[in-house]
């Protein structure tokens, strides 16, 4: 047989080969291009505890309503989510963290768990934020600042600061 036909076939197989590779892998990374977005639509009071040292009553418990899309070509998942506070710029222990669940449009509460975030479609989500005791509400006395973190496999994780950290007059509790 002749050389030449041996090597054009060889390289048309190895060719073959390292396309499909190709293909398969750089479509993948392709369509994984795309930031994932986080909105925070409401952050706001939601009940109301005990008697603080600023005279009025302090906040119980709260409601956070963040709005996701998925800008990828391929389904990517939030793997965890949590509040951070602090007290100028030290963080407060994690002990005195709020508890969060999700609320779904009857009110009904769920644990908190991983949201599995479809290509270019915006996943709303309510999460209801409950301090519970006296403790976790002495330790939010002074906390200055609030963020929302979701962490995401498949794109960068999110922080979005809250306005409004926790205990504020009624009439500041607006997000």
């Amino acid at each position: 047989m002749n050389p030449d036909v041996i090597a054009a076939g060889v390289f048309g197989i190895a060719g073959t080969v390292v396309g499909a590779v190709v293909g398969l892998v750089g479509g993948r990374w392709v369509r994984s291009w795309g930031e994932v977005l986080c909105e925070v639509d409401s952050w706001h009071a939601w009940g109301t505890g005990g008697q603080l040292a600023g005279g009025y009553i302090g906040v119980e418990e709260r409601r956070l309503e963040v709005t996701f899309l998925n800008q990828k070509d391929v389904p990517v998942t939030v793997w965890d989510m949590q509040l951070a506070f602090y007290k100028g710029d030290r963080p407060l222990e994690a002990w005195a963290y709020p508890h969060l669940e999700f609320v779904d449009e009857q009110a009904r509460r769920e644990p908190l768990g991983r949201v599995d975030l479809p290509p270019r479609v915006s996943v709303p989500l309510a999460i209801h934020a409950t301090l519970g005791r006296a403790d976790k509400r002495e330790a939010m006395e002074g906390v200055d600042r609030a963020e929302f973190v979701a962490s995401i496999v498949g794109a960068k994780d999110i922080r979005r600061e809250l306005r409004g950290p926790w205990h504020q007059p009624p009439s500041d509790t607006e997000a």
